[in-house]
């Protein structure tokens, strides 16, 4: 709340009313679930070892995303969960991992 006090304005905090809330950085990534077959990483693959780099065994394709929230760390992170659950990640073959930066 603002009061005028002699012409100057005053900003009072009602204890317990006022919290800092922040924007954090969240990186979600979503991959396919180890037992799901991987067309895309497989076809990334071929072509590594058609380059020469026969020394690479495997690839796995996936998403990558980056959210800005705001909140605290721990509301920011459930709420990064949420999102990559019910819209990112279809769960039936993806998985997903969610770190606040």
């Amino acid at each position: 709340m603002k009061y005028c006090l002699n012409g100057e304005f005053v900003l009072q905090y009602i204890i317990g009313n006022f919290k800092m809330r922040e924007t954090m950085k969240v990186k979600i990534e979503v991959f396919l679930r180890e037992d799901v077959f991987d067309p895309q990483g497989k076809a990334i693959l071929n072509a590594v070892h058609h380059l020469g780099y026969n020394d690479a065994k495997s690839v796995q394709a996936g998403k990558f995303f980056l959210l800005d929230i705001e909140g605290d760390k721990a509301a920011v992170e459930k709420q990064a969960k949420e999102i990559a659950d019910k819209l990112l990640a279809n769960p039936v073959i993806e998985n997903f991992t969610v770190t606040v930066l």
